[in-house]
């Protein structure tokens, strides 16, 4: 269990680039309390949301999908239904 997870970590970091594309942020002090525009920009980075056979699915891919499917309901004029349900369905 342990080597699935490595390796679900590593593809992670494979495909959202090296840490250093998300700089840490730590505290400044009293400076960066006082001025926030320097402090460090952070971004968020993928993550894995599920593991199907020796795939992986990224959140970034299952926002698209869920994005195409709100999409297609609204065209048809469907009921659109919640969040979490949709997440559930897309996924």
């Amino acid at each position: 269990m342990k080597c699935i997870s490595l390796f679900l970590v590593m593809v992670s970091v494979l495909l959202t680039g090296p840490l250093s594309a998300a700089p840490l942020s730590f505290p400044m002090g009293k400076q960066a309390a006082e001025n926030p525009d320097q402090r460090p920009k952070t971004e968020r980075l993928n993550r894995i949301v599920a593991a199907v056979n020796d795939d992986v699915v990224l959140a970034s891919e299952l926002d698209k999908r869920e994005a195409m499917v709100i999409s297609q309901l609204r065209e048809q004029q469907a009921q659109i239904p919640d969040r979490k349900a949709l997440r559930k369905q897309v996924l």
